[in-house]
């Protein structure tokens, strides 16, 4: 085991892209103490049956219920000063939100900035103080602002995909405007899932016969656009057409919505 720490040890695999993905194990307890409120290893096949899919429709419930609550409230913002706590609030789901938001509370109330360097890469080295950790040393962090390019030695964007306290506390230092959209994962983001299926969205019930034609023609035009893309992919001119002829036939598709009855 000690021959493979840098396996299984995660101070090894820190600069690793993990995105905030659990260890096995920890996945396999999460699922099982779900399950474990529906069945009991004494249930049969089909009692186990049974009570699985109650489960998934409990889980579906509650992703609907964190869907709903992300798209149709608005969280509080405690630093209104700081804009990009607002846009992070427009950007992300409730859940990661609030993630980001306690990570820019301590950059606001408890990190500062010690000192800070040029470097000759247009880099500028800045040595962040984190008065929340135990730890007496400074994080550094190297930012070009040129093209909005930042990075942090805590390696916590590495590891979850959300920016650290430390970055904010220089963004802010900055007087930085824009939330950086290249450290915006859409996997965190409300757009991640689509808000419903087209279906619902028109109103029509799910026993209705129109339900399941409608969602069946979206599956189909989805399942063609993804092929045709990956066969353009390698094409570039043919890839820039074909995005050219989607854009014209979206205000074909605009006014065809206007003109409906």
């Amino acid at each position: 085991m000690y021959e493979i720490r840098d396996t299984w040890i995660p101070a090894y695999y820190r600069d690793q892209h993990m995105s905030g993905l659990m260890r096995t194990s920890s996945r396999s307890e999460s699922e099982n103490h779900f399950f474990g409120q529906f069945c009991n290893p004494n249930c049969t096949l089909v009692e186990f049956l049974g009570h699985f899919d109650s489960a998934i429709e409990a889980q579906r419930h509650e992703h609907r219920k964190n869907d709903h609550d992300t798209r149709h409230t608005n969280p509080q913002i405690l630093a209104k000063e700081f804009v990009l706590e607002q846009q992070a609030a427009n950007i992300y789901t409730r859940t990661i939100f609030f993630d980001a938001q306690l990570e820019i509370q301590t950059a606001i109330n408890k990190c500062a900035v010690g000192k800070w360097e040029d470097r000759e890469d247009n880099f500028v080295n800045f040595s962040v103080k984190d008065f929340s950790q135990a730890c007496t040393s400074f994080f550094q962090v190297m930012m070009r602002q040129l093209d909005m390019t930042v990075s942090c030695s805590c390696k916590r964007y590495e590891q979850f995909g959300l920016l650290c306290a430390h970055i904010f506390c220089v963004l802010r230092l900055l007087d930085i405007r824009q939330f950086p959209e290249r450290y915006i994962m859409r996997r965190w983001t409300r757009e991640a899932v689509p808000n419903s299926a087209p279906g619902a969205i028109m109103g029509i019930s799910e026993s209705d016969d129109q339900y399941q034609q409608v969602n069946g023609v979206v599956r189909e035009i989805t399942r063609s656009a993804e092929s045709l893309i990956n066969r353009l992919v390698y094409n570039f001119d043919a890839l820039c057409a074909f995005r050219d002829y989607v854009g014209q036939y979206q205000s074909t598709a605009d006014q065809a919505v206007v003109n409906a009855p």
